[in-house]
């Protein structure tokens, strides 16, 4: 009678876990396109009959179809990859940790070995880490000018700027010796040079005497 009267019994502090086991499996496994919908609808079904269930033999066989239900979600869930992320921002790891206490065998069984899979990748994870931050460690924050390598381009454009500061240099259009410049030079050479004004010579004295 006590059965009837409490027909989740056994039930009631793990009814939350199937909720969190249902969007782990469609967030790490969505590329798979995993829709957990239809289970979602049958399992709200079963928990309907469970409460209006009149008599112990019936809550029983319904709780047993919720173990079965929970196994299969839990076999689901160990074979998606699930994240550290996922860990750490969502009840998963805290509500199948309960279930190790589960009055069902298989159920704790499977909860059991899904943690124990959980702490080694974990702990891979932080080896993984360990090793990256020591490597960092190793790296110098800061590079000096002189120490940095320089590279093939960086020499070529050396090479080439002393090329091309001389290419820009002007360059004289004087004719070397013992070779006569052209006419048309000579005359543009004429020209560019300034007018120079001729002073006027005054006469000698002995000529203006003279001329008086």
């Amino acid at each position: 009678m006590a059965a009837a009267r409490n027909p989740l019994r056994r039930w009631k502090p793990f009814l939350a876990a199937f909720a969190s086991v249902d969007d782990a499996i469609e967030i790490e496994a969505a590329d798979l396109g995993i829709s957990r919908s239809e289970i979602r609808r049958a399992r709200g079904r079963i928990v309907g009959m469970l409460r209006g269930a009149e008599d112990d033999r019936e809550a029983e066989e319904l709780c047993s179809v919720l173990d079965e239900v929970m196994a299969e979600s839990l076999l689901t869930l160990r074979l998606v990859p699930v994240t550290p992320r996922t860990l750490a921002t969502t009840d998963l790891a805290g509500v199948v940790g309960a279930l190790r206490k589960h009055d069902s065998e298989r159920i704790r069984g499977l909860a059991t070995d899904i943690v124990r899979r959980w702490r080694a990748a974990v702990k891979r994870d932080l080896v993984r880490i360990g090793v990256a931050m020591e490597k960092l460690s190793q790296t110098p924050e800061r590079i000096e000018a002189a120490d940095r390598p320089v590279s093939d381009l960086d020499a070529k454009v050396k090479r080439a700027l002393p090329v091309a500061s001389a290419r820009r240099r002007p360059q004289s259009h004087r004719c070397p010796r013992g070779v006569l410049r052209p006419t048309w030079a000579r005359q543009q050479s004429r020209r560019s040079q300034p007018i120079r004004r001729r002073r006027s010579r005054r006469p000698p004295r002995w000529c203006q005497a003279q001329s008086q």
